[in-house]
């Protein structure tokens, strides 16, 4: 199952307000926690995307702070972890 997180419009690096997101393979047999975790992979790998982006225009990134509710889930905080390196 794959999820294109872009239902608002893409944002960084490829600005397009137009964009829209998508669900890939959804099946009867997907549940709601294996849609949410689609969704959780996009918003990292959406992450890398804009990282990758500051790094190839010279910039460096070391590191990410995370704030809000989100930084108390771990599934969420190891997932950017894993996907950014």
């Amino acid at each position: 199952l794959m999820a294109v997180e872009t239902f608002q419009g893409s944002r960084t690096p490829i600005t397009d307000p137009l964009a829209r997101g998508a669900m890939l393979g959804l099946t009867m047999r997907h549940s709601r926690a294996h849609v949410w975790r689609a969704f959780l992979e996009a918003t990292c790998l959406g992450t890398r995307a804009a990282i990758e982006a500051m790094v190839s225009a010279g910039h460096s990134a070391k590191e990410i702070t995370v704030c809000g509710g989100a930084c108390q889930s771990d599934t969420w905080l190891q997932l950017h972890a894993d996907v950014t390196g």
